[in-house]
């Protein structure tokens, strides 16, 4: 063997090294990167998630916060009876169409 290709050969197996970590970390990277995107698509889905969540809680809210009519028939005296609106909301165009039970007993 002639010394004078020692240095070749050593500089060969190192490169030989450095391929084979070249690769090793290329491998690790893309690993890495399809991590990261399947974390960014968790994350789309998770915000749109709430997003429909925080929709749907505002829309309850506003049908729970909106302005009702609660009537009820109250004995004012003697035969005379007041229908009362304790709701928050204006009732407009009432009509009674039905009998209330109250107002035909005896008190």
């Amino acid at each position: 063997m002639n010394w004078g290709d020692a240095p070749a050969w050593a500089a060969f197996a190192v490169s030989l090294g450095a391929i084979g970590i070249s690769l090793k970390a290329r491998s690790d990277g893309k690993r890495s990167a399809d991590a990261a995107e399947k974390t960014a698509a968790v994350a789309e889905e998770t915000l749109a998630h709430q997003r429909t969540v925080d929709a749907a809680q505002r829309a309850a809210e506003e049908e729970a916060n909106r302005p009702r009519v609660v009537l009820a028939f109250e004995h004012a005296n003697k035969a005379k009876w007041q229908l009362v609106n304790y709701g928050t909301a204006i009732a407009t165009n009432v009509r009674i169409t039905e009998a209330v039970a109250a107002m035909h007993g005896a008190l």
